[in-house]
């Protein structure tokens, strides 16, 4: 297990997340500093350092693992060749924090959401640049996530009522409980069609159909969930991280989970103190599943 110290990362927030590439080989660490940190995931050899003005407070790769968005309390979104991150494209147009990105399942459409009360869909050009494609304006209420359902549709989850929007930016109407399952801040599909949620110490697979499958229990709230394949992943806040299914297993980091990413059989932890590991499934010890 390689073990990174980012407590520099924490800034007066003192929050952290990580993002791991869904092609393998990279993960960004960021969180209330102006900076956020490149990674390999193998080795865990710092790459670059990925500089803003303010707070990084949100971070995705690409399906394709070609392109790092950040995202920063300064309004700006960056878009980052994780290979040559050297000269990141600067994405203006949003006036206050830039609270969440998604990108596309096709790796050329970025979407981003602002304390300005916007989302804005972001094109890669024939030029190579990227240029506003479409906003949606008078968001009600504070945008804390974006989730791409599938092409052709966009859920943002606020402060106030859940909102889609299709790939080019127009409202459409979604079933309520649809969106609600997609955005909840921690659900993951699984590949039996349900998904994964924290409900208090539980986590739980949940049926199309509402029927509920308790997977296990932490000692203290689930603060973060991951899904590889039919593994399921937990953290929470009493500082252990523990695999449901095929591998039930158990790790204790220390502290309380702020964050998981995998990426085939890579797993990235952070935890609120800053620290970073990098571990493989196989990694976590053997464990009888908590009840």
């Amino acid at each position: 297990m390689i073990t990174i110290d980012h407590a520099d990362l924490l800034g007066w927030r003192k929050k952290v997340g990580v993002a791991a590439s869904p092609a393998g080989g990279a993960l960004v660490v960021f969180g209330g500093a102006p900076t956020a940190v490149l990674h390999d995931v193998e080795t865990g050899a710092e790459r670059a350092r990925l500089a803003h003005h303010d707070a990084v407070l949100a971070a995705a790769f690409s399906p394709d693992g070609r392109w790092l968005a950040t995202a920063s309390g300064d309004s700006g979104v960056r878009v980052w060749e994780v290979a040559h991150p050297a000269a990141p494209a600067l994405l203006r147009g949003h006036v206050h924090e830039v609270t969440a990105v998604a990108w596309h399942p096709d790796s050329a459409l970025l979407a981003s959401a602002s304390l300005d009360g916007s989302v804005r869909g972001w094109r890669r050009d024939a030029a190579g640049g990227w240029t506003e494609a479409w906003r949606r304006r008078g968001l009600a209420g504070r945008p804390r996530r974006l989730v791409w359902l599938d092409a052709a549709h966009l859920a943002i989850a606020t402060d106030d009522a859940p909102v889609a929007l299709d790939a080019r930016g127009a409202d459409v109407a979604l079933d309520a409980a649809v969106l609600d399952a997609a955005l909840a801040p921690a659900t993951h599909g699984l590949g039996t069609g349900e998904r994964v949620v924290a409900d208090g110490d539980e986590v739980v697979a949940v049926a199309a159909d509402g029927a509920r499958r308790v997977l296990g229990a932490h000692a203290a709230p689930v603060t973060a969930l991951a899904v590889v394949g039919d593994v399921v992943i937990s953290g929470g806040a009493d500082a252990t991280v523990r695999t449901w299914g095929a591998r039930p297993g158990a790790l204790a980091v220390g502290h309380v989970v702020a964050g998981l990413a995998a990426a085939g059989d890579a797993l990235v932890i952070v935890t609120l103190d800053g620290v970073v590991r990098c571990a493989r499934l196989g990694e976590l010890a053997p464990a009888p599943p908590r009840r």
